[in-house]
C-alpha cells in the first residue's frame, strides 16, 4: 500500500455524516464538506483528491482554483457527486472565508457580496441560492483548507444563532480531524523515507539486498493470490576486483553505475532493479513469462554490449507454485554457467 492510500478516509466518512446531520437539523436543500484546490497544490491534499476521485487534474497545468466536493446531503446533492469541482472565484465561500461577510445569511439579497454571485451560481443548474450557511476548515498552519456549507432554495428563517453555533462545532469537529490526518500523512511519508533510505544502494540508486527481499516476498505474495508470472534476471560484473585494483575505486563505481544505468534504460517501470551484492544485480520482472524473461535477457545483453560494460546474465522464470528465491536461486546459477563460458572463450 502506498503511503497516501486510504489516508484520508475517515476524514471521508466523517465529512458524509457531517453534512447529512446539519441537513436534518437546520434543513437547507444542499450540504457540503469541500476542499480548495488551488494552486500550487498542498502536497497532503492529493490523497484526499485521489480518495474523493478529484485528483485527475495535473498540478502543473493552468487551471482555476477549484472548490472540489468532500461529500453532500440534501434534497438536490444528486446534482454535485463527490470529485465535483465548482469554480472558487464565484463561490459564496470564497467570499465568506473573506471574513467580510456573515457566516450565515438567512436571505443573500440582504448581504451585497453574496447577492453578487447569485446569477454565477444559478448556471449549475439547481436553482437559485436564497440562502447560505457556511465556516472555513483549516490546515494546521492556518491556511484555508475548504469549507462546510449550506444552500437554500428559499428564504432560511431557521438560519439564526443556534444554527451558527451548529455549524461552527461541525467545522471544529472537522477541522481537528482534517489535522489529525495531516499529520499521519506526514509521519506515513517520514516513516516511508527512512524505510526507503534503508532499502537502496547509495551508489546506483537501485534498491539494495534488503530492499530486493522485500520485493520478493511482496511479488511472492501477490502471485500468491492471482498466479501472474514472472522471471528474474541476476547480472554479475566482470573483474570488478580487477578494475578496483588497477584501475582504482573510482572505475570500479563507474562501471557498476553504467551497469545500473543500462537496467534502468531496459526495464519497465514496474520491474524491480537491486544491486545485490558488491558486483551483482538482479532484476524482477513482474508478469513477464519464460518469452518474456528471454526477451529481456537478450535486451539487456545488448545494452550492456553497447555500453561497453562486461557483465554475464542469467534469467530464470517462476513455474507454477514455486517461491520467488527459489526462481532467483536459478537465475543465478544460470548466470554463474554463463560467466563460465565467458571465461573459457576468452
Amino acid at each position: 500500500m502506498s503511503v497516501t492510500a486510504g489516508a484520508y478516509e475517515g476524514f471521508v466518512a466523517a465529512a458524509e455524516l457531517t453534512v447529512q446531520h446539519l441537513h436534518d437539523v437546520l434543513g437547507l436543500d444542499l450540504w457540503m464538506v469541500t476542499c480548495l484546490d488551488a494552486l500550487p497544490r498542498p502536497e497532503p491534499l492529493e490523497p484526499l483528491l485521489e480518495e474523493v476521485g478529484g485528483g485527475g487534474a495535473d498540478r502543473d497545468v493552468p487551471r482555476p482554483d477549484m472548490q472540489v466536493v468532500v461529500a453532500a446531503a440534501g434534497p438536490i446533492a444528486q446534482h454535485i457527486s463527490s470529485g465535483t469541482g465548482l469554480e472558487w472565484a464565484t463561490s459564496y465561500c470564497r467570499v465568506m472565508v473573506s471574513g467580510e461577510t456573515p457566516y450565515v445569511a438567512p436571505d443573500v439579497a440582504l448581504v451585497p457580496a453574496y447577492a453578487a454571485l447569485q446569477e454565477a451560481t444559478s448556471a449549475y443548474g439547481f436553482g437559485t441560492v436564497r440562502s447560505y450557511a457556511g465556516m472555513p476548515l483549516r490546515w494546521s498552519d492556518g491556511e484555508v483548507f475548504g469549507t462546510v456549507c449550506g444552500y437554500g432554495l428559499t428564504l432560511a428563517t431557521s438560519l439564526d444563532e443556534r444554527a451558527g453555533a451548529d455549524l461552527r462545532f461541525a467545522a471544529d469537529m472537522l477541522t481537528t480531524m482534517l489535522a489529525t490526518h495531516e499529520r499521519g500523512y506526514w509521519r506515513a511519508r517520514e516513516v516511508a523515507a527512512v524505510r526507503a533510505l534503508a532499502e537502496t544502494d547509495p551508489l546506483t540508486g537501485l534498491a539494495n539486498r534488503r530492499g530486493w527481499r522485500g520485493a520478493l516476498l511482496r511479488e511472492q505474495e501477490r502471485l500468491a493470490r492471482y498466479g501472474h508470472p514472472a522471471s528474474v534476471l541476476v547480472i554479475d560484473l566482470d573483474n570488478l576486483k580487477t578494475i578496483n585494483d588497477t584501475q582504482g575505486h573510482a572505475c570500479g563505481d563507474a562501471a557498476l553505475v553504467a551497469l545500473a544505468d543500462v537496467l534502468r534504460s531496459v526495464c519497465r517501470p514496474a520491474d524491480v532493479i537491486a544491486r545485490t551484492g558488491g558486483d551483482e544485480f538482479a532484476v524482477l520482472a513482474v508478469e513477464a513469462g519464460v518469452a518474456s524473461g528471454k526477451a529481456l535477457a537478450t535486451r539487456i545483453r545488448l545494452e550492456l554490449h553497447r555500453a561497453g560494460v562486461h557483465a554475464s546474465v542469467g534469467v530464470s522464470s517462476r513455474r507454477t507454485g514455486e517461491d520467488l528465491m527459489v526462481t532467483a536461486d536459478r537465475a543465478d546459477a544460470v548466470m554463474n554457467v554463463a560467466k563460465r563460458r565467458r571465461r573459457r572463450a576468452r
